[in-house]
């Protein structure tokens, strides 16, 4: 059966402007119904103008029908239709009011809209726009058993007849429409201020958790910033996966909704931008500050409330680090749209949201608590329902504090360069009841920060933290601690924007997502169970080679993705594995031959769990290892490195209580049921010579079979091994060290190793040369990899 919504009622006469705080903004008026069937809506916009007022109004994507344009004190005529998606027109001498009749068919793989029998969600395009900003009214015609909802002064009323009807006393330039057959509850948080959840029937359970938490969040930035800019907010259920925060609602994807960790974050962060992005708006000539700043009064604040801030800080800025390179970055005074979908979007947004929150943790720094909430406050209420820029921000905050921050605005906004500092002197003196560190602090930047860089040094008395400033490339700071120094650490909880130091950056896919150049490695049996990862990677454009086509170059000069471990280039580097056997597992390692860069290890169980998990990769950027089975994740894991850039100046000793040592007979007890023992050596020391000989004496003693593998000789002298060791011979020492090349390939002296080579030569106990040929050496350090080696070399290199 069709259903279909016409207008009804009489056309409503609107005022063309506002009598409330804005009375100077013309109003926008618009009046809609809906084709469910056919996906379409049908409206009327209008729209009024000042005197004078010259308008362009986008039109793109909508079916215009009829333009009827009327001038105070004249009367109405009709516009021709435009013939592309604009509609021009020069100011008149008086206010004039201009009535747009249209459709649009909302097509079903639509992203942003919505028009079925499920849900209607209207977000973009949807209505004629223009640059200036308008007072919006909305009546609308919904579908039965519908209730709709926009932005709005109150909770739209819901009228006999399906009709909708609200008002919104805030300029904007568009306004958004959702409506579907929800379940809504209604909560008061205080006098003035309501709070609702437009959910589903089939996650109405879920409300009385949702208005807790929003409550909580209500009341908690009240408190940290000022009154509420709305006189409700409404949590909204959407068909769409979405997590968009409009002024007075969320709009959350209803899946988004069923996620238990929605409420703990993301619900807070969509709240927080009622004040900042919705009420407080980003100024079109400025950058986009707001971001920065509810992600930092947000995510960054959750993290500090469990006692994870420093955490939650080094992950922005290994984020940073994995996707923004020199030749991708943007100045964050650049930074304007947080989307997911304009090319670079993970660089743009590490831009726009881990440089930015970091910029206001550094601000907080600067100013001190009190000063910069005292600042913030001020943002909400000064520019409520006007737009900021970043100067703005900085001249408010110089305001509050008397401070001048002029340099750190400049250097944080406008440089594309990150602030890397290290230690490039250190110095003790050691006084009769204190010791005094000298530091020299060098910033490896082209030009100088100014930083406040926290320090910690650590002392057999506790540790001592003390924050200092720097603003030139080298900076001498002199400390006083009453113990000497043991270490010190510079910048240990995360406190600065800055490079992180190799130690401290921990090899995640966030990075092999991130890098420049990308290698996948198939494996010999793996095509199947990864072959919808290898198809999407395809379309990524990332390079995916054979393992037969791979070269040592390639591989050192490229993050790697291993598509399984059998292959002879995963093993080259890693060895025998052993890889889980079920599900699908991620594994992240830096790059042997090059630190700089990660290697990554897929191994699926089926084709199955491959396509199950994959696409969850992309939520889990910052883990070393994640492990799914039927597309949960079972394990989470980051390996661990540095807190800080620490600098070790005196170990403490290591040892054990005596009683714990085992006499020799028993550690050969021990090692005879060993396949392999390995035994270390100062190569000039005799007396590490002789307890290897006293080892292999006293294991052969227990029968043991028994061959040895030594470094100091090359397989090429395998030969004149087995002739002296092993075969009745008269090749004397003189001649096997010759035939050896002993002097030629080791060179230290052979009389440390005399005794040893006797005792196998009276007991004919092999020896093994497992080194290889310095010539071969010698041309993978010239040529950096194995590239160039023939074939005959090659055979003589492990694999």
């Amino acid at each position: 059966m069709k259903k279909s919504f016409i207008f009804a009622g009489i056309l409503l006469i609107i005022s063309l402007f506002s009598s409330k705080s804005f009375a100077h903004t013309p109003n926008y008026h618009l009046d809609i119904s809906f084709d469910l069937e056919n996906h379409t809506l049908q409206g009327k916009a209008s729209i009024g103008f000042h005197e004078g007022e010259s308008w362009h109004i986008y039109t793109g994507g909508l079916t215009i029908q009829d333009i009827i344009l009327e001038e105070e004190g004249k009367e109405a005529f009709s516009l021709p239709l435009p013939l592309g998606d604009t509609i021009h027109m020069y100011g008149g001498s008086k206010r004039q009011q201009l009535t747009i009749t249209y459709s649009l068919t909302v097509p079903q793989n639509s992203v942003d809209n919505r028009i079925s029998e499920r849900g209607i969600v209207l977000s973009s395009g949807w209505h004629p726009t223009m640059q200036q900003k308008r007072l919006f009214s909305v009546d609308a015609t919904l579908p039965p058993g519908f209730k709709g909802i926009t932005e709005s002064d109150n909770l739209p009323k819901q009228m006999q007849g399906n009709r909708m009807s609200s008002s919104f006393s805030q300029p904007v330039r568009a306004i958004h429409l959702t409506a579907g057959p929800y379940q809504i509850t209604e909560e008061t948080v205080r006098e003035g201020l309501t709070l609702s959840t437009w959910f589903f029937v089939e996650d109405q359970q879920l409300s009385r958790e949702y208005l807790d938490a929003a409550k909580a969040y209500l009341l908690r930035y009240e408190k940290a910033i000022g009154t509420f800019p709305y006189n409700h907010y409404a949590i909204v259920a959407n068909r769409l996966p979405t997590g968009f925060g409009m002024p007075t609602y969320a709009l959350l994807g209803q899946m988004v909704l069923r996620l238990p960790f929605i409420k703990e974050s993301s619900l807070g962060h969509e709240i927080l931008h009622s004040w900042f992005g919705n009420s407080v708006q980003v100024s079109d000539n400025s950058g986009n500050w707001c971001e920065g700043l509810t992600s930092y009064l947000a995510d960054f604040a959750y993290a500090e409330d469990k006692g994870k801030g420093a955490e939650h800080r080094k992950a922005a800025l290994i984020n940073y680090q994995s996707y923004v390179h020199s030749n991708g970055a943007i100045e964050l005074q650049n930074f304007r749209s947080a989307s997911h979908n304009q090319p670079m979007a993970k660089a743009i947004r590490a831009v726009g949201y881990n440089r930015s929150t970091m910029l206001f943790h550094q601000l907080r720094g600067i100013l001190g608590p009190e000063n910069f909430y005292l600042g913030v406050r001020k943002l909400a209420t000064s520019f409520k329902w006007n737009a900021a820029s970043w100067k703005d921000i900085q001249t408010l905050f110089e305001t509050v504090s008397e401070k001048d921050l002029s340099r750190f605005f400049a250097e944080q906004l406008s440089r594309l360069d990150v602030p890397s500092i290290e230690i490039s002197k250190i110095r003790v003196e050691n006084k009769q009841d204190q010791s005094i560190l000298h530091l020299t602090i060098k910033q490896t930047s082209e030009q100088a920060y100014i930083l406040n860089i926290p320090i910690r040094i650590t002392t057999m008395l506790g540790d001592l933290q003390s924050t200092h400033q720097i603003s030139e490339l080298e900076t001498t700071i002199t400390i006083h601690v009453s113990s000497s120094p043991l270490s010190v650490v510079l910048d240990p909880d995360y406190d600065l924007f800055r490079a992180l130091n190799p130690s401290e950056f921990p090899p995640v896919w966030s990075r092999f997502s991130g890098a420049e150049q990308k290698l996948l490695i198939l494996g010999e049996n793996s095509a199947d169970t990864l072959a919808p990862f290898i198809q999407w990677a395809e379309k990524q454009g990332w390079t995916v080679l054979d393992d037969e086509e791979v070269t040592n170059t390639q591989l050192a000069k490229s993050s790697i993705l291993f598509l399984g471990s059998d292959s002879d280039s995963y093993r080259s580097l890693f060895g025998k594995s052993v890889v889980p056997q079920e599900g699908f597992t991620m594994t992240v390692q830096n790059n042997p031959l090059n630190t700089k860069e990660v290697s990554v290890l897929l191994t699926s169980e089926n084709s199955k769990e491959t396509a199950t998990a994959m696409y969850k990769l992309k939520h889990y950027g910052k883990y070393s290892k994640i492990a799914f089975k039927r597309g949960r994740a079972l394990e989470k894991q980051i390996t661990a490195t540095d807190r800080g850039i620490e600098y070790t100046l005196e170990s403490l000793p290591s040892g054990g209580a005596t009683s714990a040592i085992n006499s020799f007979e028993q550690i050969i007890t021990e090692l005879a049921d060993k396949q392999v023992i390995y035994i270390g050596e100062t190569h000039d020391s005799f007396s590490d010579h002789l307890l290897q000989l006293r080892i292999l004496q006293a294991l052969h003693k227990k029968g043991s079979d028994l061959a040895i593998a030594m470094e100091m000789f090359p397989a090429s002298s395998q030969n004149a091994l087995d002739e002296y060791l092993l075969e009745e011979t008269e090749m004397n020492e003189e001649d096997f060290l010759r035939a050896s090349r002993y002097f030629d390939v080791w060179r230290y002296d052979w009389r440390l190793f005399r005794p040893l080579f006797n005792f196998c030569r009276q007991f004919n106990i092999p020896v093994h040369g497992i080194n290889i040929d310095r010539e071969i050496v010698s041309t993978v350090f010239a040529e950096g990899s194995t590239d160039t080696l023939s074939d005959e070399q090659l055979q003589s290199v492990a694999k």
